[in-house]
């Protein structure tokens, strides 16, 4: 695994930690920097690094960060990792995202991957759902699709693309976007990316 990177931002106008998450759709705030008066009253619900979904409730908050300043529909989190995530909402761009798009040497596959969706009938676009972009690399000989997730201190992979052999026993538990701890088998994997080429230990 390795460190995540924080950053400083402001969330109605008190300074945060930030966090630039690009294998992520939304934002999420903190729930104690949200006031009872910027709740949407709509909800999100979010499929989370293992597959599994989270519901948030929505608010409307004032941010200032490098990557983007106004007003943002954000998921309110009771604990998340960082008091403001950013993912790749509307209007946020910076290197890491671009890096992505342009990865495999402009072979991308650029999608708006069903990750979110309006948990009510009366969000529609104010969450500000933006989009995923995966690039092809090579897993165990086989062509996969690849996220790059700022967001995250270790590597994934779908279950059904690897073997029993390449398990190692061991578990590991990892922090969801929503802030629940979740645990899961780790396997040795060798791979060949933009962003990585070689054996990679991953949930």
């Amino acid at each position: 695994s390795s460190s995540i990177v924080f950053e400083k931002g402001v969330v109605n106008g008190i300074p945060v930690k930030l966090l630039r998450d690009t294998g992520c759709q939304v934002a999420g705030v903190k729930k104690s920097l949200v006031d009872k008066s910027q709740y949407t009253g709509g909800n999100l619900t979010c499929r989370n690094f293992s597959g599994s979904l989270e519901t948030f409730p929505l608010a409307a908050i004032n941010v200032d960060t490098a990557y983007f300043t106004g007003n943002l529909i954000a998921c309110v989190i009771v604990d998340p990792v960082a008091d403001l995530i950013m993912g790749n909402v509307s209007g946020v761009g910076d290197v890491e995202w671009q890096k992505a798009n342009e990865c495999a040497e402009g072979k991308q596959l650029t999608t708006k991957l069903q990750v979110c969706t309006a948990a009510t009938s009366d969000v529609g676009d104010e969450a500000m759902i933006g989009d995923l972009h995966v690039c092809e690399g090579i897993m165990e000989g086989r062509k996969v699709s690849v996220l790059r997730d700022t967001g995250c201190t270790t590597a994934g992979v779908r279950r059904s693309l690897v073997g029993e052999h390449l398990l190692t026993g061991e578990t590991m538990k990892c922090k969801t976007f929503g802030g629940r701890i979740e645990s899961f088998p780790v396997a040795v994997v060798s791979v060949c990316t933009p962003f990585f080429k070689g054996t990679l230990k991953c949930c």
